[in-house]
């Protein structure tokens, strides 16, 4: 589950989500070969800004996943990403789930936390990557003390130091992958995000508005889907014909109760000779507000 940006994130940038739902990952050719593909797939996507938006991104899956599976027999959702706020919530919509970290992500932090040490980087990652393996929290910290005070470079210290941020805050999505044998599967993420949503709104230099946006993730996402657009077009015209009849029916009891209002305000004029006069003011504004008398 990933949110891609559509270009460098600056005040007027926007961020689109996508979900990938698969069942399981095979070999795809023969024994041997290293391709693989994922078995079940279901994409969901869009803007879904904000965090009532995003609940409602995470209800569409949890009701695909109530519509297609056996719930009581399903053992665990994992939610595989890069720890972004809004991918690990979904842990709070969707039932038995666990977040997972991407080994990708972790990767790139260690990464770019040891490159300073030249020769000596293959050897610290071990280090590192041994430390996770192990479930030392405390060990990991104290080895990336020590690439913090091998170099005066402020950057690079920078980097030391989002690296122990990254892998604090994301400790439990890294501990599910190594004590689960469920997470240890990998992560397909950005070629995902590459093929569905950056091959058609960010590979070139493009401006979007946020409703474009939208659409064009939702359309991305519904062909994924082997989906056709026409069907989609359909449904739309058949939603916006329903909701014009509800407001027709609406707009025509309205105008029923405000004639029967009118009838009855004729009604009670005639009943009650002298209701112009200014001593019964009183009853007029009940009958014009439509009041009445306890």
């Amino acid at each position: 589950m990933w949110k891609k940006p559509l270009k460098p994130v600056t005040k007027k940038a926007v961020k689109t989500k996508l979900i990938l739902l698969y069942e399981d990952i095979v070999c795809d050719g023969t024994e041997g070969c290293k391709r693989h593909k994922l078995v079940g797939k279901k994409y969901f996507g869009g803007l879904y800004e904000g965090s009532e938006r995003n609940e409602d991104l995470w209800l569409e899956v949890q009701q695909y996943i109530y519509d297609n599976y056996d719930t009581e027999y399903l053992k665990n959702v994992y939610i595989a990403g890069d720890g972004a706020p809004w991918s690990v919530a979904g842990c709070r919509v969707l039932e038995k789930s666990k977040f997972v970290l991407d080994k990708y992500h972790l990767g790139k932090y260690i990464y770019k936390a040891t490159t300073h040490l030249d020769d000596s980087q293959q050897a610290a990652k071990e280090f590192i990557y041994g430390a996770i393996n192990e479930r030392d929290f405390d060990g990991v910290m104290r080895l990336l003390q020590k690439c913090y005070a091998s170099t005066d470079q402020e950057y690079k210290k920078k980097e030391v130091t989002e690296c122990a941020r990254y892998i604090k805050n994301n400790w439990l999505g890294i501990m599910v992958r190594i004590d689960d044998g469920g997470a240890v599967w990998g992560c397909s993420a950005e070629g995902h995000i590459s093929h569905v949503l950056s091959a058609r709104e960010s590979s070139r230099p493009m401006g979007w508005s946020k409703k474009g946006v939208d659409w064009i993730s939702h359309l991305r996402v519904l062909t994924r889907n082997e989906q056709k657009i026409i069907d989609l077009m359909e449904y739309q015209d058949k939603k916006q014909r329903k909701k014009n009849r509800i407001e027709c029916e609406d707009q025509l009891i309205q105008d029923v109760q405000k004639r029967k209002s009118s009838r009855n305000e004729e009604v009670l004029r005639k009943a009650i000779p002298g209701l112009e006069k200014k001593q019964f003011s009183w009853m007029r504004s009940i009958i014009n507000a439509g009041g009445i008398i306890a």
